[in-house]
């Protein structure tokens, strides 16, 4: 006779601090992407100038081009300020649409270091 199947027990999921949307509770960075290939930082900052005070403008760029990779992240003085550019989210900058949400705080960086025994050097 085969085993009795566990019943899943009902969990409660954890809830996501920025779920879509990216309503995070706290949170002074947005990440925007779909960015169009002639913004900078100057045009960053004026596009998010109305939402509060800006702390940094940073847009991703190719390592071996320096070319925009297509999204950035703004980091704003307060919360409100962020909240107000993810509410800015779907409007329009040099004729592309903007998907703008908050960031979720990194988690701490766990190391893992090894000891060494013996080292082997060969020439």
């Amino acid at each position: 006779m085969p085993a009795a199947k566990k019943q899943k027990t009902a969990e409660a999921a954890p809830t996501p601090t920025a779920g879509p949307g990216g309503d995070a509770a706290g949170s002074k960075t947005v990440f925007i992407k779909n960015l169009p290939w002639s913004a900078d930082e100057d045009a960053l900052g004026q596009f998010f100038a109305e939402c509060g005070e800006l702390a940094s403008v940073r847009i991703a760029r190719d390592r071996d081009t320096g070319r925009m990779r297509g999204f950035g992240h703004v980091d704003f003085e307060t919360t409100e300020g962020a909240a107000n550019a993810v509410a800015m989210s779907g409007q329009y900058m040099d004729g592309r649409e903007l998907y703008i949400e908050a960031t979720e705080g990194r988690a701490p960086r766990k190391f893992c270091y090894k000891k060494l025994d013996k080292i082997t050097i060969i020439w």
